[in-house]
Protein backbone atom coordinates (compact mmCIF):
# COMPACT_ATOMS: atom_id res chain seq x y z
CA UNK A 1 0.00 0.00 0.00
CA UNK A 2 3.26 2.50 -0.28
CA UNK A 3 2.39 4.14 -3.03
CA UNK A 4 -1.09 5.23 -1.36
CA UNK A 5 0.94 6.20 1.76
CA UNK A 6 -0.01 3.42 3.50
CA UNK A 7 0.94 0.79 5.62
CA UNK A 8 0.35 -3.11 5.07
CA UNK A 9 -2.20 -2.68 7.75
CA UNK A 10 -4.35 -0.19 6.21
CA UNK A 11 -2.76 3.06 8.78
CA UNK A 12 -1.15 5.77 7.37
CA UNK A 13 3.16 5.81 6.85
CA UNK A 14 4.66 8.12 9.42
CA UNK A 15 8.44 8.72 8.61
CA UNK A 16 8.90 10.57 11.93
CA UNK A 17 8.75 7.27 13.68
CA UNK A 18 12.38 6.44 11.84
CA UNK A 19 14.00 9.19 14.50
CA UNK A 20 11.53 8.38 16.87
CA UNK A 21 12.77 8.33 20.88
CA UNK A 22 12.08 4.66 21.03
CA UNK A 23 14.22 3.67 17.91
CA UNK A 24 17.12 5.94 18.46
CA UNK A 25 17.06 4.63 22.08
CA UNK A 26 17.67 0.94 20.95
CA UNK A 27 19.92 1.58 17.78
CA UNK A 28 22.30 3.19 21.02
CA UNK A 29 22.02 0.59 22.99
CA UNK A 30 22.73 -1.83 20.48
CA UNK A 31 25.79 0.47 19.71
CA UNK A 32 26.77 0.65 23.33
CA UNK A 33 26.85 4.78 23.12
CA UNK A 34 25.82 7.31 25.97
CA UNK A 35 24.81 10.07 23.72
CA UNK A 36 21.42 11.84 24.13
CA UNK A 37 19.11 10.33 21.55
CA UNK A 38 17.18 13.87 21.23
CA UNK A 39 20.42 15.12 19.61
CA UNK A 40 20.64 12.11 17.68
CA UNK A 41 17.08 12.78 16.27
CA UNK A 42 17.47 16.30 15.43
CA UNK A 43 20.77 15.17 13.04
CA UNK A 44 18.71 12.55 11.23
CA UNK A 45 16.42 14.32 8.46
CA UNK A 46 14.23 12.74 6.29
CA UNK A 47 12.80 13.36 2.82
CA UNK A 48 10.30 12.04 0.23
CA UNK A 49 11.29 11.39 -3.26
CA UNK A 50 9.26 13.01 -5.46
CA UNK A 51 9.11 11.98 -9.58
CA UNK A 52 8.94 14.93 -11.91
CA UNK A 53 5.72 13.33 -12.88
CA UNK A 54 3.97 13.70 -9.69
CA UNK A 55 5.38 17.19 -9.35
CA UNK A 56 4.05 18.26 -12.32
CA UNK A 57 0.73 16.97 -11.42
CA UNK A 58 0.84 18.21 -8.16
CA UNK A 59 1.78 22.11 -10.12
CA UNK A 60 -1.25 21.48 -12.31
CA UNK A 61 -3.89 20.39 -9.54
CA UNK A 62 -3.08 23.76 -7.79
CA UNK A 63 -3.02 26.01 -10.83
CA UNK A 64 -6.77 24.90 -11.37
CA UNK A 65 -7.46 25.26 -7.82
CA UNK A 66 -7.70 21.46 -6.85
CA UNK A 67 -6.72 20.01 -3.86
CA UNK A 68 -3.95 17.33 -4.11
CA UNK A 69 -2.13 15.56 -1.58
CA UNK A 70 1.68 13.92 -3.37
CA UNK A 71 2.25 10.59 -1.85
CA UNK A 72 5.60 9.11 -1.94
CA UNK A 73 6.73 5.61 -0.64
CA UNK A 74 10.44 6.35 -1.25
CA UNK A 75 12.68 8.58 0.69
CA UNK A 76 16.18 9.93 1.26
CA UNK A 77 17.24 9.50 4.82
CA UNK A 78 20.24 11.37 6.33
CA UNK A 79 22.23 11.42 9.32
CA UNK A 80 24.40 14.79 9.16
CA UNK A 81 27.55 14.68 12.42
CA UNK A 82 30.60 16.42 13.50
CA UNK A 83 33.90 13.68 13.26
CA UNK A 84 34.02 14.79 16.68
CA UNK A 85 31.69 11.69 17.25
CA UNK A 86 34.35 9.30 15.67
CA UNK A 87 35.13 9.00 11.56
CA UNK A 88 32.38 6.14 11.25
CA UNK A 89 30.00 7.24 13.35
CA UNK A 90 27.28 8.59 10.74
CA UNK A 91 27.14 5.35 8.77
CA UNK A 92 27.17 2.63 11.58
CA UNK A 93 24.32 5.19 13.47
CA UNK A 94 22.32 5.64 10.48
CA UNK A 95 22.58 1.92 9.27
CA UNK A 96 21.60 0.34 12.92
CA UNK A 97 18.89 3.20 13.53
CA UNK A 98 17.40 1.86 9.76
CA UNK A 99 18.31 -2.16 11.04
CA UNK A 100 15.99 -1.13 14.02
CA UNK A 101 13.16 0.84 12.43
CA UNK A 102 12.95 -2.48 9.86
CA UNK A 103 12.25 -4.71 12.96
CA UNK A 104 10.09 -2.33 14.76
CA UNK A 105 8.05 -2.00 11.15
CA UNK A 106 7.79 -5.46 10.59
CA UNK A 107 6.61 -6.18 14.51
CA UNK A 108 4.01 -3.32 14.20
CA UNK A 109 2.34 -3.29 10.99
CA UNK A 110 2.39 -6.86 9.82
CA UNK A 111 0.94 -9.74 12.02
CA UNK A 112 3.53 -11.46 13.82
CA UNK A 113 2.33 -13.05 16.84
CA UNK A 114 4.61 -13.85 19.33
CA UNK A 115 4.67 -15.47 22.61
CA UNK A 116 4.83 -14.24 26.41
CA UNK A 117 7.14 -16.28 29.02
CA UNK A 118 4.37 -16.22 31.85
CA UNK A 119 6.61 -18.71 34.24
CA UNK A 120 8.64 -16.51 35.54
CA UNK A 121 8.69 -16.65 39.79
CA UNK A 122 5.87 -19.94 39.15
CA UNK A 123 7.72 -21.61 41.69
CA UNK A 124 7.01 -19.09 44.51
CA UNK A 125 3.35 -19.12 43.79
CA UNK A 126 0.67 -21.00 46.13
CA UNK A 127 0.22 -23.27 43.49
CA UNK A 128 0.50 -26.72 44.57
CA UNK A 129 2.19 -28.50 41.78
CA UNK A 130 -0.17 -30.72 39.26
CA UNK A 131 -1.48 -26.87 39.33
CA UNK A 132 1.98 -25.60 38.26
CA UNK A 133 2.52 -28.10 35.84
CA UNK A 134 -1.01 -27.51 34.00
CA UNK A 135 0.50 -23.47 33.98
CA UNK A 136 3.17 -24.73 32.23
CA UNK A 137 1.77 -27.10 30.01
CA UNK A 138 -0.39 -24.24 28.77
CA UNK A 139 1.79 -22.27 28.29
CA UNK A 140 3.87 -24.77 25.99
CA UNK A 141 0.89 -25.50 24.39
CA UNK A 142 0.03 -22.62 23.33
CA UNK A 143 3.18 -21.45 22.20
CA UNK A 144 3.25 -24.61 20.00
CA UNK A 145 0.07 -23.53 18.10
CA UNK A 146 1.81 -19.73 17.44
CA UNK A 147 4.93 -21.59 16.17
CA UNK A 148 2.63 -24.18 14.00
CA UNK A 149 1.45 -20.99 12.38
CA UNK A 150 4.46 -19.78 11.57
CA UNK A 151 5.92 -22.76 10.11
CA UNK A 152 2.78 -22.73 7.71
CA UNK A 153 3.74 -18.88 7.10
CA UNK A 154 7.27 -19.18 6.10
CA UNK A 155 8.81 -22.66 6.59
CA UNK A 156 12.14 -21.53 4.85
CA UNK A 157 12.91 -19.14 7.31
CA UNK A 158 16.05 -18.93 9.74
CA UNK A 159 17.09 -16.66 12.03
CA UNK A 160 20.79 -15.53 11.83
CA UNK A 161 20.86 -15.07 15.58
CA UNK A 162 19.79 -18.82 16.95
CA UNK A 163 20.36 -20.55 13.73
CA UNK A 164 16.83 -21.99 14.19
CA UNK A 165 13.95 -22.04 12.12
CA UNK A 166 10.57 -22.09 13.64
CA UNK A 167 10.28 -25.83 12.87
CA UNK A 168 13.01 -26.43 14.73
CA UNK A 169 11.39 -24.54 17.53
CA UNK A 170 8.37 -26.43 17.30
CA UNK A 171 10.27 -29.64 18.16
CA UNK A 172 12.10 -28.37 21.16
CA UNK A 173 8.88 -27.36 22.78
CA UNK A 174 7.24 -30.36 21.84
CA UNK A 175 10.13 -32.33 23.78
CA UNK A 176 9.55 -30.40 26.39
CA UNK A 177 5.73 -30.33 26.51
CA UNK A 178 6.50 -34.40 26.41
CA UNK A 179 8.67 -34.19 29.25
CA UNK A 180 6.13 -31.69 31.38
CA UNK A 181 3.56 -34.53 30.56
CA UNK A 182 6.04 -36.88 32.26
CA UNK A 183 6.52 -34.81 35.28
CA UNK A 184 2.30 -34.35 35.41
CA UNK A 185 1.78 -38.25 35.13
CA UNK A 186 4.92 -38.76 37.89
CA UNK A 187 2.52 -36.16 40.34
CA UNK A 188 -0.83 -37.56 39.88
CA UNK A 189 0.31 -41.43 40.11
CA UNK A 190 2.68 -40.56 43.16
CA UNK A 191 -0.60 -38.40 44.61
CA UNK A 192 2.29 -35.70 45.44
CA UNK A 193 0.60 -32.58 47.12
CA UNK A 194 1.41 -29.68 49.41
CA UNK A 195 -1.98 -29.71 50.69
CA UNK A 196 -4.95 -32.35 49.77
CA UNK A 197 -7.35 -30.15 50.82
CA UNK A 198 -6.83 -26.81 49.69
CA UNK A 199 -5.95 -28.70 45.94
CA UNK A 200 -9.57 -30.48 45.94
CA UNK A 201 -11.26 -27.20 46.81
CA UNK A 202 -9.70 -25.20 43.82
CA UNK A 203 -10.46 -27.33 41.16
CA UNK A 204 -14.00 -28.01 42.60
CA UNK A 205 -14.11 -24.60 42.42
CA UNK A 206 -13.04 -24.57 38.80
CA UNK A 207 -15.55 -26.92 37.91
CA UNK A 208 -18.56 -24.76 39.30
CA UNK A 209 -17.00 -21.92 37.24
CA UNK A 210 -16.86 -24.03 34.33
CA UNK A 211 -20.41 -25.05 34.55
CA UNK A 212 -21.94 -21.58 34.92
CA UNK A 213 -20.21 -20.66 31.86
CA UNK A 214 -21.19 -23.47 30.19
CA UNK A 215 -24.93 -22.67 31.21
CA UNK A 216 -24.48 -19.50 29.39
CA UNK A 217 -22.95 -20.34 26.87
CA UNK A 218 -25.81 -23.44 26.07
CA UNK A 219 -28.55 -20.34 25.94
CA UNK A 220 -26.86 -17.99 23.49
CA UNK A 221 -26.27 -21.79 21.12
CA UNK A 222 -30.14 -21.89 22.23
CA UNK A 223 -31.11 -18.50 20.76
CA UNK A 224 -28.79 -18.30 17.74
CA UNK A 225 -30.07 -21.52 16.55
CA UNK A 226 -33.78 -20.52 17.22
CA UNK A 227 -32.72 -17.33 14.88
CA UNK A 228 -30.84 -19.25 12.27
CA UNK A 229 -33.87 -21.78 12.49
CA UNK A 230 -36.10 -18.86 11.23
CA UNK A 231 -33.85 -17.49 9.52
CA UNK A 232 -33.97 -20.44 7.07
CA UNK A 233 -37.64 -20.95 6.95
CA UNK A 234 -38.27 -17.21 6.12
CA UNK A 235 -35.90 -17.90 3.09
CA UNK A 236 -37.86 -21.14 2.59
CA UNK A 237 -41.31 -19.38 2.30
CA UNK A 238 -39.79 -16.26 0.69
CA UNK A 239 -38.82 -18.38 -2.50
CA UNK A 240 -36.39 -15.25 -3.56
CA UNK A 241 -32.81 -16.39 -3.41
CA UNK A 242 -31.91 -12.87 -4.07
CA UNK A 243 -33.32 -11.83 -0.69
CA UNK A 244 -31.27 -10.24 1.20
CA UNK A 245 -29.82 -11.49 4.19
CA UNK A 246 -30.11 -8.43 5.98
CA UNK A 247 -33.60 -7.75 5.48
CA UNK A 248 -34.42 -11.54 6.28
CA UNK A 249 -32.37 -11.62 9.30
CA UNK A 250 -34.33 -8.10 10.27
CA UNK A 251 -37.75 -9.78 9.92
CA UNK A 252 -36.71 -12.80 11.99
CA UNK A 253 -35.09 -10.05 15.05
CA UNK A 254 -38.41 -8.16 14.67
CA UNK A 255 -40.87 -11.42 15.60
CA UNK A 256 -38.15 -13.04 17.24
CA UNK A 257 -37.22 -10.34 19.84
CA UNK A 258 -41.11 -9.61 21.23
CA UNK A 259 -40.38 -10.89 24.36
CA UNK A 260 -36.88 -9.27 24.34
CA UNK A 261 -34.99 -12.30 25.64
CA UNK A 262 -32.65 -12.50 22.36
CA UNK A 263 -30.04 -9.26 22.65
CA UNK A 264 -27.55 -10.24 20.48
CA UNK A 265 -28.74 -8.23 17.10
CA UNK A 266 -26.49 -10.22 14.52
CA UNK A 267 -26.89 -8.64 11.32
CA UNK A 268 -25.28 -10.81 9.08
CA UNK A 269 -26.09 -14.44 8.52
CA UNK A 270 -21.96 -15.55 8.35
CA UNK A 271 -21.53 -13.89 11.54
CA UNK A 272 -24.30 -15.21 13.30
CA UNK A 273 -22.93 -18.71 12.28
CA UNK A 274 -19.71 -17.67 13.52
CA UNK A 275 -21.37 -16.59 17.21
CA UNK A 276 -22.87 -19.84 17.19
CA UNK A 277 -19.47 -21.95 15.68
CA UNK A 278 -17.34 -19.91 18.69
CA UNK A 279 -19.87 -20.68 21.65
CA UNK A 280 -19.54 -24.37 20.75
CA UNK A 281 -16.38 -24.27 20.78
CA UNK A 282 -16.34 -22.38 24.15
CA UNK A 283 -18.67 -25.39 25.88
CA UNK A 284 -16.79 -28.03 24.56
CA UNK A 285 -13.44 -26.27 25.65
CA UNK A 286 -15.47 -26.94 29.17
CA UNK A 287 -16.67 -29.82 28.91
CA UNK A 288 -13.10 -31.30 28.27
CA UNK A 289 -11.74 -28.92 31.05
CA UNK A 290 -14.16 -30.37 33.56
CA UNK A 291 -14.10 -33.69 32.62
CA UNK A 292 -9.37 -32.85 33.47
CA UNK A 293 -10.71 -31.60 36.91
CA UNK A 294 -13.02 -34.58 37.54
CA UNK A 295 -10.45 -36.56 36.81
CA UNK A 296 -7.90 -34.76 39.35
CA UNK A 297 -10.47 -34.24 41.87
CA UNK A 298 -10.84 -38.63 41.89
CA UNK A 299 -7.07 -38.97 42.00
CA UNK A 300 -6.08 -36.86 44.69
CA UNK A 301 -9.14 -37.36 47.33
CA UNK A 302 -7.54 -40.13 48.63
CA UNK A 303 -3.97 -38.94 48.81
CA UNK A 304 -2.69 -38.40 52.62
CA UNK A 305 -3.21 -34.54 53.54
CA UNK A 306 0.23 -33.34 52.33
CA UNK A 307 2.98 -35.49 50.59
CA UNK A 308 6.34 -36.48 52.71
CA UNK A 309 9.39 -33.60 52.08
CA UNK A 310 11.35 -36.41 50.16
CA UNK A 311 8.86 -36.61 47.35
CA UNK A 312 8.06 -32.60 47.44
CA UNK A 313 11.90 -32.21 46.75
CA UNK A 314 11.99 -34.46 44.11
CA UNK A 315 9.85 -32.93 42.28
CA UNK A 316 10.67 -29.47 42.83
CA UNK A 317 13.43 -30.21 41.01
CA UNK A 318 12.26 -31.99 37.96
CA UNK A 319 10.32 -28.56 37.95
CA UNK A 320 12.13 -25.93 38.39
CA UNK A 321 15.16 -28.39 35.91
CA UNK A 322 12.37 -27.89 33.39
CA UNK A 323 11.44 -23.97 34.20
CA UNK A 324 15.38 -23.86 33.26
CA UNK A 325 14.92 -25.33 30.07
CA UNK A 326 12.04 -23.46 28.80
CA UNK A 327 13.29 -20.41 29.95
CA UNK A 328 16.34 -21.04 27.50
CA UNK A 329 13.91 -22.10 24.55
CA UNK A 330 11.04 -18.99 25.36
CA UNK A 331 14.29 -16.83 24.76
CA UNK A 332 15.67 -18.37 21.73
CA UNK A 333 11.82 -17.59 20.48
CA UNK A 334 11.91 -13.80 21.35
CA UNK A 335 15.43 -13.46 19.37
CA UNK A 336 14.10 -15.68 16.21
CA UNK A 337 11.04 -13.87 16.24
CA UNK A 338 12.80 -10.70 16.53
CA UNK A 339 14.78 -11.60 13.25
CA UNK A 340 11.72 -12.55 11.64
CA UNK A 341 10.14 -9.10 12.14
CA UNK A 342 12.75 -7.85 10.65
CA UNK A 343 12.97 -10.05 7.91
CA UNK A 344 9.24 -9.47 7.23
CA UNK A 345 10.00 -5.36 7.42
CA UNK A 346 12.93 -5.86 5.24
CA UNK A 347 10.24 -7.37 2.53
CA UNK A 348 8.11 -4.33 3.21
CA UNK A 349 11.19 -1.76 3.21
CA UNK A 350 13.79 -2.08 0.57
CA UNK A 351 16.99 0.24 0.89
CA UNK A 352 17.42 1.56 -2.45
CA UNK A 353 21.10 2.25 -2.22
CA UNK A 354 23.37 1.55 1.01
CA UNK A 355 24.48 3.97 3.34
CA UNK A 356 27.29 5.99 2.41
CA UNK A 357 29.58 8.54 3.88
CA UNK A 358 29.56 12.01 2.09
CA UNK A 359 32.25 14.19 3.71
CA UNK A 360 30.76 17.97 4.28
CA UNK A 361 32.38 21.08 3.23
CA UNK A 362 34.02 22.69 6.89
CA UNK A 363 32.18 25.97 6.35
CA UNK A 364 33.41 27.63 9.53
CA UNK A 365 37.19 26.90 8.40
CA UNK A 366 36.80 28.08 4.64
CA UNK A 367 34.52 30.98 6.16
CA UNK A 368 37.67 32.35 7.90
CA UNK A 369 40.23 31.13 5.34
CA UNK A 370 37.75 33.33 2.84
CA UNK A 371 37.78 36.65 5.13
CA UNK A 372 41.52 36.00 5.49
CA UNK A 373 42.14 36.52 2.15
CA UNK A 374 39.80 39.30 1.69
CA UNK A 375 41.50 41.04 4.29
CA UNK A 376 45.11 40.51 2.43
CA UNK A 377 44.05 41.23 -0.79
CA UNK A 378 42.12 44.46 0.63
CA UNK A 379 45.28 45.58 2.48
CA UNK A 380 47.52 45.01 -0.17
CA UNK A 381 44.98 47.13 -2.68
CA UNK A 382 45.16 50.15 -0.10
CA UNK A 383 49.01 49.84 0.08
CA UNK A 384 49.37 49.82 -3.58
CA UNK A 385 46.62 52.89 -3.80
CA UNK A 386 48.49 54.07 -1.35
CA UNK A 387 51.52 54.24 -3.05
CA UNK A 388 50.39 55.25 -6.00
CA UNK A 389 48.99 58.13 -4.70
CA UNK A 390 52.66 59.25 -3.43
CA UNK A 391 53.86 58.43 -6.38
CA UNK A 392 51.83 60.66 -8.04
CA UNK A 393 51.88 63.17 -5.43
CA UNK A 394 55.48 63.56 -5.84
CA UNK A 395 55.68 63.24 -9.54
CA UNK A 396 53.02 66.18 -9.38
CA UNK A 397 55.43 68.45 -7.17
CA UNK A 398 58.30 67.40 -9.38
CA UNK A 399 56.50 69.12 -12.19
CA UNK A 400 55.57 71.93 -10.44
CA UNK A 401 59.00 73.04 -9.30
CA UNK A 402 60.56 72.69 -12.80
CA UNK A 403 57.61 75.10 -14.34
CA UNK A 404 58.06 77.34 -11.49
CA UNK A 405 62.39 77.28 -12.51
CA UNK A 406 61.45 77.55 -15.94
CA UNK A 407 58.96 80.55 -15.39
CA UNK A 408 62.07 82.03 -13.35
CA UNK A 409 65.08 81.75 -15.90
CA UNK A 410 62.43 83.03 -18.43
CA UNK A 411 62.25 86.60 -16.12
Amino acid sequence: NGEDGKNPDGSDIDTSEIKSSYIIGKALKALDLDYNADTVSSQISITPIITEEEQALYESKLEHGEDYEIMSNQYTIALNASTTFGKDYAKKMLNQVLEEYMQYYGEKYIDTEGVTDNLDGIMDTGYDYIEMMDVIENSLSSSMETLNKKVSASDSFRSSTTGMSFADLYKEFNFYYNKGSGISAKIINGKITKDRDVLLAKYKKKNSDMKLETSANTKKIDDIKKVIDSYVKMMEDSGNASFADKDILDAVYDEYNKDKDNSDHTTSYDELLQDYVTNRIGCEKNDIETAYNEYIIEKFTSANIASSENDQAKIKEDIQNLLNDTESLFTKFAETNADYNQYLGVQHIRPLSSVCIQKKLPVKKYTLMIAAAVLLLGTICFVVIFRMYDITKQALAEKNQRKERNHDEKD
